[in-house]
């Protein structure tokens, strides 16, 4: 229900493709755009905004960098400050939220190292007046890292840890490399990483090549440890077998239900969850005997 000089388009009649020629040609002096929610969407949003029409878009989320995230992987990432420069999130029928995004090339937050530095997308509050968030690729994801205020929990009031949300694309990209099991554990703005002792020697490489160039694949410092450097998780258990049922059960005391716990046997990771009750039962007979031979340590993994 508009004005007579509003005209109105919709997908109903019509495809993206005659929209973008008819908006092309008609050159409107302002164009909302409502509900931009899928991929076909958020190409037409682009050549539009690209072209210089003044458009408006729409797009419903919960918290204002989720709009953006809904645009990462739908349109090229260095183009997104370009078609969206400026965020406002209406809550409760008030601006709650104006974000602004540039592009800059710089060494994103957190790391530490000048050959570190890569395209980011720096998103900060115009009401609040700093930065909020910046989004970078990180081996093949893209990471949206939010910034600790000055004083906060986890804040250095220098450069910040990398976060923990960052290690799972860390592991990711260490499974592509590394030929066996491996832990990591995020140390300041590096990682330490525990290893078998017999290729502890072929990580590191001749004069340290190898792990120099696998800090530059991963893009941060590595300290590389073997598996009997981890710290172990002190906890008492109370262990017991079944040569009938050829299980292996461990009972975890109170406070270690439905818990993740991972077990170092000999030199492979095993990962295990509790029970309601915190018991691991373990029924495969060829882990059950590589326990039995080799015996097992419990891993503290934070």
């Amino acid at each position: 229900m508009v004005d007579d000089d509003i005209v109105q388009y919709s997908f109903t009649h019509g495809t993206h493709d005659e929209v973008r020629d008819i908006l092309l040609l008609s050159r409107p002096d302002y164009t909302i755009y409502d509900e931009v929610r899928n991929k076909p969407d958020f190409e037409l949003y682009k050549d539009l905004r690209l072209t210089g029409i003044g458009m408006l878009g729409v797009i419903h989320a919960t918290k204002p960098i989720d709009s953006i995230q809904r645009f990462i992987g739908s349109i090229e990432m260095g183009i997104i400050p370009q078609v969206l420069d400026t965020v406002m999130f209406i809550d409760k029928g008030q601006v709650a939220e104006i974000l602004q995004l540039e592009l800059t090339a710089k060494v994103p937050d957190g790391m530490m190292g000048e050959e570190l530095a890569r395209p980011v997308i720096v998103v900060s509050s115009f009401l609040q007046k700093k930065t909020l968030y910046e989004i970078y690729t990180f081996g093949e994801q893209v990471v949206v890292m939010p910034i600790p205020e000055e004083g906060a929990e986890g804040s250095t009031g220098k450069k910040n840890s990398i976060s923990s949300y960052a290690k799972g694309g860390i592991e990711q990209k260490l499974k592509s490399i590394l030929n066996s099991d491996f832990i990591v554990k995020m140390r300041g703005n590096g990682i330490e990483l525990y290893i078998p002792e017999f290729i502890k020697g072929k990580i590191i490489g001749k004069g340290g090549s190898a792990i120099s160039e696998l800090e530059r694949a991963i893009g941060v410092g590595i300290q590389v440890k073997t598996f009997d450097e981890l710290p172990l998780l002190d906890v008492k258990t109370d262990i017991s077998g079944s040569k009938k049922s050829g299980q292996f059960i461990i009972a975890f005391p109170t406070g270690y239900e439905n818990t993740s716990i991972s077990l170092l046997i000999g030199d492979s990771i095993q990962r295990y969850q509790t029970n309601a009750n915190g018991i691991i039962a373990i029924h495969d007979r060829s882990e059950v005997r590589m326990i039995e031979r080799r015996g097992f340590v419990v891993i503290d993994e934070k």
